[in-house]
C-alpha cells in the first residue's frame, strides 16, 4: 500500500462524492464498546478517528491503484495507520487529489448574486450580524459568527468539550490573543476540523484550523474570511445570507436573525470576572479609525495582526 504525507481526512473529503467511492458497512464492534471520544467520518460512528480508519485506508489505496488519485504528494504517512502499515515503502509515485475538470469549468460560469428575494423573512431595517449553523466535525453547530474582518477561526471551549473530540488532536499554539486594552488570552491549542456549509445536495467542505479558546462568548464559534475564501463564499449582511460555489451549483446559507440578536444582547452583558476581548468606543471614533472593534493576534514577537472581534 502507498504511504501518504497528506492528511487522510482531507483525501476523504476529496473523494467521498466520486461515484466509484464505496462507503463502509456498519462497524462490527458492539456500540457499547465504542470509544465516544473518537469519531470516524467515514463510518459516521464513534470508535476511532478518521485518520486511523483502516477501512478508509484500503479505500484510498483502491483509488490509487485505479489511477483515480492523480495529483499531489506521497511520502511518509501522517496518520497512525499509514505510518504503521507503510513505514518501509520508499520511492513511490506522487499521488493525492482527484481532478474533476468538467465540474471545475462549470464553476467558472456560476454567478453569486443577491436580490430582494433573498431578503424575504428578514426583519427590516436591521443591523444584525450574520450568524449561521454549519457542520463542524459532523456536528451541527449553531450560533457561528461569520466575521469577514477576522483572519482567525475560533472554537470556544464549551462547544469543543460538548463535541467529545479526542484531546490528543489539539496541537500546541504558543502565540497569544491580545485584547484592545492589552489583556491577553492564551488559546488552549489549535485543531484541524472539517467544516461543511450548505445542504446535502449543494455542500462545500473544507478543513479549518480552529483556535480553541476558553473564554465566555455569546457565540459557539467564529468563521474567518480565510475559511470563507476557501469555501468560495460571498456574504450579504443586508440579506443575512451567504452563497458559495459547489460542484452541483450555488449553495446557500441563511442567517439566523433571532439568534444574532440574542447573541448581541448577551455580549452586552459583561460576564462576572471576565473582561471582554475588545474595548472600542465606535461612536466617538476619529476618521480613519476602524468602524468595529479589533483584536490583536500576536503571531511573532515583533509582529501583531489585528482581526475583527
Amino acid at each position: 500500500m502507498t504511504p501518504l504525507n497528506t492528511n487522510v481526512t482531507e483525501i476523504f473529503m476529496e473523494i467521498r462524492r466520486d461515484p466509484n467511492f464505496k462507503w463502509p458497512t456498519r462497524m462490527r464492534t458492539p456500540p457499547q464498546r465504542h470509544n465516544n471520544q473518537k469519531f470516524c467520518e467515514y463510518h459516521k460512528d464513534h470508535g476511532h478517528l478518521t485518520e486511523d480508519c483502516i477501512s478508509l485506508g484500503h479505500e484510498i489505496e483502491n483509488f490509487i491503484k485505479n489511477r483515480k488519485l492523480v495529483r499531489g504528494i506521497a511520502g511518509r504517512g501522517k496518520s497512525n495507520f499509514v505510518r504503521k502499515a507503510h513505514a518501509s515503502k520508499v520511492n513511490v509515485e506522487e499521488v493525492f487529489l482527484l481532478k474533476r475538470p468538467s465540474k471545475a469549468q462549470k464553476k467558472d460560469s456560476m454567478i453569486l448574486s443577491f436580490s430582494e428575494e433573498d431578503a424575504k423573512g428578514v426583519s427590516m431595517p436591521h443591523n444584525d450580524a450574520l450568524v449561521v449553523t454549519m457542520k463542524v466535525a459532523n456536528h451541527a453547530i449553531h450560533r457561528i459568527l461569520v466575521d469577514t474582518g477576522n483572519s482567525t477561526d475560533i472554537l470556544y471551549w464549551p462547544v469543543f468539550k460538548h463535541m467529545r473530540i479526542d484531546w490528543e488532536r489539539i496541537k500546541p499554539f504558543g502565540s497569544l490573543l491580545v485584547g484592545f486594552a492589552g489583556e491577553q488570552v492564551q488559546p488552549l491549542g489549535l485543531i484541524s476540523l472539517s467544516v461543511i456549509a450548505g445542504t446535502v445536495s449543494k455542500q462545500s467542505t473544507v478543513m479549518v484550523d480552529f483556535l480553541v479558546v476558553d473564554r465566555p462568548s455569546a457565540y459557539n464559534a467564529i468563521i474567518s474570511r480565510l475559511t470563507l475564501n476557501k469555501l468560495m463564499v460571498a456574504t450579504s449582511t443586508y440579506h443575512l445570507k451567504m452563497k458559495f460555489l459547489t460542484d452541483e451549483g450555488v449553495g446557500k446559507g441563511k442567517g439566523d436573525q433571532v439568534a444574532a440578536r440574542k447573541c448581541y444582547n448577551t455580549s452586552l452583558k459583561k460576564p462576572s470576572g471576565s473582561a471582554p476581548l475588545t474595548i472600542s468606543n465606535v461612536g466617538s471614533r476619529k476618521e480613519g479609525e476602524p468602524a468595529e472593534a479589533l483584536v490583536d493576534v500576536v503571531v511573532e514577537e515583533d509582529k501583531v495582526v489585528k482581526i475583527g472581534s
